[in-house]
């Protein structure tokens, strides 16, 4: 008896679900934790290990310091809030490469987080760029930040590929019906 396409997208989702289990073992990936810890927890976000180190680098300035914070508050959004909308998190182009971007526009300079979506609402964040650097969508710098999302979730994922959906509905648990690619 051959398997049916359930059993197969099952499998698929185990090993990606052991793939990420076994990353935030080894410290390559680390969940997010939003605070405070008894917030509901609708869905899940993972950060590399440069990305959280980023976050929470005790060296920087007071400032910068603030700015990373009010990110990783943004990020946190993801894990904890009912609702989700285009203005929070999109899909790039082209849809094919699966590289979407959360935005965190305040205060400025905004912030762009480049990753893919895992499963259904299991997100991996894997670099980040600050706005003025990507200059005019769709640029060098822009394209850059993408390929280099795409090496990251090859170095942490292979041979798994990310999920290829244009319908925020089928990733994101509470998405908000608009369009959520550029």
């Amino acid at each position: 008896m051959s398997p049916t396409l359930t059993d197969v997208a099952l499998t698929l989702m185990s090993m990606m679900q052991q793939c990420i289990w076994d990353r935030c073992e080894d410290g390559r990936l680390i969940r997010l934790q939003p605070r405070p810890r008894n917030a509901p927890r609708i869905r899940s976000m993972y950060l590399t290990e440069d990305l959280f180190n980023v976050i929470r680098d005790p060296t920087v300035g007071e400032e910068r310091s603030l700015r990373y914070a009010e990110l990783e508050a943004t990020l946190a959004d993801f894990v904890t809030s009912r609702t989700l909308s285009p203005e929070y998190i999109k899909l790039l182009q082209p849809p094919t490469d699966c590289v979407w971007e959360v935005r965190c526009v305040m205060p400025d300079p905004s912030i762009r987080v480049f990753g893919f979506f895992a499963e259904r609402d299991s997100f991996i964040a894997t670099n980040h760029e600050l706005r003025p650097v990507l200059a005019e969508f769709d640029s060098e710098e822009w394209q850059f930040a993408k390929a280099r999302a795409k090496s990251i979730w090859n170095r942490l994922f292979s041979p798994l590929l990310p999920r290829a959906e244009t319908e925020a509905k089928l990733l994101i648990t509470g998405a908000i019906d608009e369009q959520y690619f550029i």
